[in-house]
This record gives structure tokens, sequence and C-alpha cells, in this order.
């Protein structure tokens, strides 16, 4: 008894040893894990907000050669000939350049003088977009009859004191979720609702949980991140998950 006593102890000791040891390397695990997943969230908010300040320079920039364009600016005040080519294809001169999907001039009561992604809008109302400000958000707008989501903004400029806006952007779609990824161990889904862009073999997927998501029957760190969204349709967000 006297030997099997010490033993005994000795093994549970032992067990105990090794267990908290597990443990530790699993909480280790765990934390390593979770940093990694909040920098490459944060990685993926920061390629956004790159995205979102490229957008606002490049508006800037057209309201301003808009502004100083004089040949405009005599046909739609001198003239009033807003049908003149010089005024309906300003826009699609410069929407290939600044690799927008949606580019329009409109007067101060947002009726399309010029769009760039569809020449035949001149003369439509586009109202809608007097919600849209100098930060781009996501909208949900009409690109050659197709329904898709955007992130514009609208900038104001003036002509002989009477205002004028640019309003354009880029379609939020695989190229743009693509752009925002740090890195190949990353992914970034668009949700909107029951809806996901970004991968096209899923056959099941869950909502976040616990810093978790399981997409068709397997499980990986994932995180959600809530999109500016102006409109009355499901909120976008952003899911970046990684094994």
């Amino acid at each position: 008894m006297k030997i099997i006593l010490p033993i005994l102890t000795a093994l549970i000791v032992g067990i105990v040893s090794f267990y908290l040891f597990q443990k530790k390397i699993s909480e280790q695990n765990l934390d390593y894990k979770i940093q990694k997943l909040r920098i490459a969230e944060k990685t993926v908010q920061q390629n956004l907000d790159q995205l979102f300040d490229k957008i606002s320079r490049q508006l800037n920039a057209f309201a301003e050669t808009v502004a100083g364009d004089k040949i405009f600016a005599l046909r739609v005040l001198a003239e009033n000939d807003r049908s003149s080519t010089d005024v309906t294809e300003l826009a699609s001169r410069f929407i290939l350049p600044m690799d927008f999907s949606v580019l329009e001039i409109t007067d101060s009561k947002f009726n399309i003088l010029s769009s760039g992604h569809f020449v035949a809008n001149a003369g439509n109302s586009v109202t809608e977009k007097e919600k849209l400000t100098s930060e781009p958000t996501c909208f949900d707008d009409n690109i050659m009859g197709q329904q898709r989501l955007t992130l514009q903004s609208r900038i104001r400029f003036t002509i002989s004191e009477i205002p004028f806006f640019v309003l354009g952007g880029v379609e939020v779609n695989e190229k743009i979720l693509r752009s925002l990824t740090p890195n190949s161990d990353v992914s970034v889904l668009l949700k909107r609702g029951n809806k996901y862009c970004g991968k096209s073999d899923i056959s099941s997927i869950s909502e976040v949980n616990n810093n978790r998501i399981i997409i068709n029957d397997k499980e990986y760190w994932a995180a959600e991140l809530k999109l500016p969204y102006i409109g009355t349709d499901e909120v976008p967000s952003l899911i970046i998950y990684m094994e």
C-alpha cells in the first residue's frame, strides 16, 4: 500500500498536469484564432475605407471637371440645349477611366443631364438619389435594367451659382469583394438577407454565431461587418471568414 499510494498520487498529478497543459494550449490556440480574425476584420474595414475615399476623391475631381467645362455650361445654361451630345455624352467619357459602374450628372432637381452607364437615361428623374450624401453608402440602383447593389455618393457643384450634382460609384460584386480580402487565407462574402455573393458553391450556410459560421457543413471562424445603406431592402453586410 505504501508503494501504491505514491504511484497513484504521481499518476493523478501527471493526469491533472497533462489536462491543464492541454487546456492552456487550447486556450492559446483559441486566442490566436480570435486575434487573427480581428486583424482580418480590421484589414477589411481599412480596405473598405480606402474604397470609400477613392470614390469620394474621383467624384470630387469629376465635379471640378464638369464645373470647368465651358462647352457644357454653354449648352446647358446659355443655349438651354440639354439634348446636345456635349451634355448627354459627357459622363460616358469618364465612367470607364474612373472604373465606375454608375456615373451621372443631374440638375438641382435630380433630372439626369448625362448618364455614363446608359446615355439614354438623360432626361429621366432620379429623385430617390436625393438621400445620397458625400459619404459613399450602399444603394440599390438600376443598371441596364438590372437591380444592383452599389456604393455611391453625390457631390454638389455650381456653375454661375446654379447648383448641379454628380452621382456615382461602383457595383458591389465579386471583383469588389476580392479587393477587400486581406490575403488568400481570408474570404469575404456579401450578405443580403438569405442571399450571398462571393462564393458560387454555397449549398448551406448558417448565421455568424460566437465568431463562427458553418458553410456547406464546414465550420469557419467568422465576423460580420454591417455596411452603410440607404433603401428599404435588407441591410447588406460583409461576412469575413477563415479556417
